[in-house]
């Protein structure tokens, strides 16, 4: 497995960090996706019930949060894909059961949460999601049984309306953070839980356009290896994204369990780390929305390792000046 490279490239400046409105309620890991100028956090874990269920939108332009409707489901993972705001799987409010159901919020129409794609093909809750041009992927998750993790990938072709099985991850997860890289057609995943590895260390990542082949029926005979473990990283449950076809990823535990206090960015070329900036307060288990200008903002996540129910933090941070 690959050793975590100790470089580090001297900073240019401070990296400095802006306050943004509190969001409404703290979350560990939530779902975060940006349509246009606005921000969408969901499906992470909850303390309250009722926000668990809710969907918060922030528009960066007018800088106030607002919510969408209470989705028929929590645990969801969340994408935007043509232009709507969707839920996948997740759990099912009224039975208790993992769903395999895929919910549309209908923005223009009747203001509600729509079945207007087609189900999954497995019932999976807590999984991996997201879209890549006219397709939405998701990873892994929990099934309907006690303690069953799952490695499937379902791919949703949205032109089509249908869904197809890829190849599979290279082991069950769940809780993963996500990035996309337009630059590189590349899929990061990277920060989860298996019950082979425990917290996972290793960034795992496909090219996307081999991805989606493998769902063909022409591959079936040969399962074609499109994953890859390409690094490790230098703290767990860390918020990951894309930027310039790097990989930044910021918070986290470090290996004393001591939240993370710094932003490091993975070069694919040079296949190093390095450090670009500190945060404004070290917190764990936080997501990362991808700004115009190669900006970032940091939602969720809690304080205190040792008590984190007591310590979820409703504070977002954004990088005024962040240079990878």
């Amino acid at each position: 497995m690959d050793k975590v490279s100790k470089s580090v490239v001297p900073q240019r400046s401070p990296l400095l960090w802006r306050g943004c409105p509190r969001m409404p309620c703290g979350f560990v890991r939530p779902h975060v996706v940006v349509r246009n100028t606005d921000v969408y956090v969901g499906g992470g874990t909850c303390i309250s019930f009722e926000y668990s269920r809710t969907v918060f939108k922030y528009d960066t332009v007018h800088e106030c949060w607002s919510s969408l409707p209470l989705s028929p489901y929590y645990t969801f993972g969340l994408v935007v894909a043509k232009g709507l705001v969707v839920t996948v799987g997740g759990t099912s409010v009224l039975s208790s059961l993992t769903t395999n159901k895929v919910c549309s919020f209908d923005e223009r129409g009747t203001k509600k949460w729509c079945h207007l794609l087609p189900s999954m093909a497995t019932e999976r809750s807590v999984c991996s999601a997201v879209s890549y041009k006219d397709y939405i992927i998701v990873i892994g998750g929990m099934g309907e049984g006690d303690n069953e993790y799952l490695d499937s990938v379902e791919v949703l072709d949205l032109t089509s309306n249908q869904w197809s099985l890829a190849s599979p991850f290279p082991l069950p997860v769940t809780f993963m953070s996500t990035a996309v890289c337009q630059v590189t057609d590349r899929l990061y995943l990277l920060g989860g839980l298996s019950p082979h590895e425990g917290a996972i260390r290793s960034v795992i990542s496909c090219k996307l356009p081999e991805l989606l082949a493998s769902t063909s029926p022409l591959s079936k005979d040969h399962t074609p290896k499109v994953w890859e473990r390409i690094t490790q990283v230098p703290f767990v449950r860390a918020g990951c994204a894309a930027i310039n076809g790097k990989l930044v990823i910021a918070s986290g535990l470090e290996d004393k369990h001591l939240t993370a206090n710094t932003v490091q960015c993975f070069d694919p070329e040079t296949k190093a780390w390095s450090v670009v900036g500190t945060l404004a307060a070290a917190r764990s288990s936080c997501s990362i929305a991808v700004l115009g200008g190669a900006q970032i903002m940091l939602l969720g996540g809690y304080v205190d390792p040792k008590n984190w129910p007591s310590s979820l933090t409703r504070d977002v941070m954004a990088t005024v000046n962040l240079n990878v």
